[in-house]
């Protein structure tokens, strides 16, 4: 386990950051992610379609994800880079007061793509640290 920045606001498993790693390299492989930023992200809920008007997947509860932005929507007043296993990527304001005093962590959804998601919970020891502007 990586070391923990005293006085950070929340922390992450290891088996979480490695989920936050394979989707920022997931994201990079694909074109249209070149010149984004990647961030993470919190959403409430989330639905996944099959493109004819049935579902694969439903998460009704809040869970967050790796998302693409435009470089002006990272901007310093907007929120904060932080560093998962040498990987930069950026918070919102709003997702870092979601993760405030809190652990991130893998969860399974049960359902037809079984995707496992992240979650948090209880604050415990992981794997980050802020960077410096």
């Amino acid at each position: 386990m990586g070391p923990v920045i005293p006085g950070a606001p929340f922390s992450m498993s290891p088996d979480a950051a490695l989920w936050v790693i394979d989707h920022l390299r997931a994201g990079e492989a694909h074109a249209q992610v070149s010149g984004l930023v990647p961030a993470l992200c919190c959403a409430q809920k989330s639905t996944t379609g099959d493109g004819k008007g049935g579902i694969l997947e439903h998460i009704p509860y809040p869970h967050f994800y790796v998302g693409w932005f435009g470089p002006e929507q990272a901007g310093a007043g907007d929120g904060t880079w932080i560093e998962v296993l040498d990987r930069k990527i950026f918070l919102h304001h709003t997702t870092l007061e979601e993760l405030r005093g809190k652990h991130l962590t893998i969860h399974d959804v049960k359902s037809s793509i079984g995707s496992p998601v992240l979650r948090a919970g209880a604050e415990e020891k992981g794997i980050f640290k802020f960077l410096d502007d």
